[in-house]
């Protein structure tokens, strides 16, 4: 692999994560992947060091300086595997169901660097975020916030008493909150800002094994 291109589609595929689930920490669009991927554009400097951490690499590696793929621990400078353990606090309903009560009842490993670490994770009941690639069973890892990083990231949002995985979105001038899943089954949410709770961002969502878990 001589290309910036193919380390980056490599290592996307070793993690198992799709061109959109990249995009989301990065703040891009599928499409600014699938062009860093075929070496149409060059990621730049402001997104190369966060896509890095995403892949659990270093920039050098991407860059094709070194073929060393492996982290460095800078704290005792050697080259580490990172992993991480999140807790499962309960079952998330991607349709229309609650987010269940937030007693632990398992981990998932998380395979990214520290600075993605999320802070829990939820199994998801439901099919209405397919289009984003995230199915009935699959672990969604979550960071604790309150609103959306951006504009169109996806969110765990309490509506009504109800949990659900949805792609939050604004526009100028209104003041409902888009409520969006990626299942065309399903019906867009709008609601006024004090209508809704959000319980965490998307931070990736994988098969992971369940390691301690009922």
């Amino acid at each position: 692999m001589n290309s910036i291109g193919e380390r980056i589609k490599y290592h996307r595929k070793q993690i198992g994560l799709t061109q959109q689930q990249l995009a989301e920490p990065l703040g891009l669009l599928p499409a600014n992947i699938s062009s860093y991927e075929r070496n149409k554009s060059v990621p730049p400097s402001d997104k190369l060091a966060i896509l890095a951490d995403v892949l659990n690499t270093t920039t050098d590696y991407l860059t094709c300086r070194t073929d060393d793929s492996s982290p460095l621990d800078r704290s005792e400078n050697k080259r580490i595997e990172k992993k991480h353990t999140i807790p499962i606090v309960g079952n998330i309903c991607a349709g229309d169901g609650i987010i269940a009560e937030e007693n632990i009842q398992g981990y998932a490993e998380y395979p990214l660097p520290q600075t993605a670490t999320p802070d829990f994770s939820l199994r998801v009941k439901g099919d209405s975020m397919i289009g984003a690639g995230i199915v009935d069973g699959d672990i969604v890892f979550l960071k604790k916030k309150n609103w959306a990083d951006y504009n169109g990231q996806i969110v765990a949002v309490v509506v009504d008493g109800e949990g659900s995985l949805k792609r939050m979105k604004w526009s100028e001038g209104s003041p409902y909150i888009k409520l969006i899943p990626e299942n065309d089954n399903y019906r867009m949410k709008e609601v006024l800002p004090n209508e809704l709770i959000v319980c965490g961002v998307y931070c990736g969502h994988f098969h992971p094994e369940i390691i301690n878990g009922r």
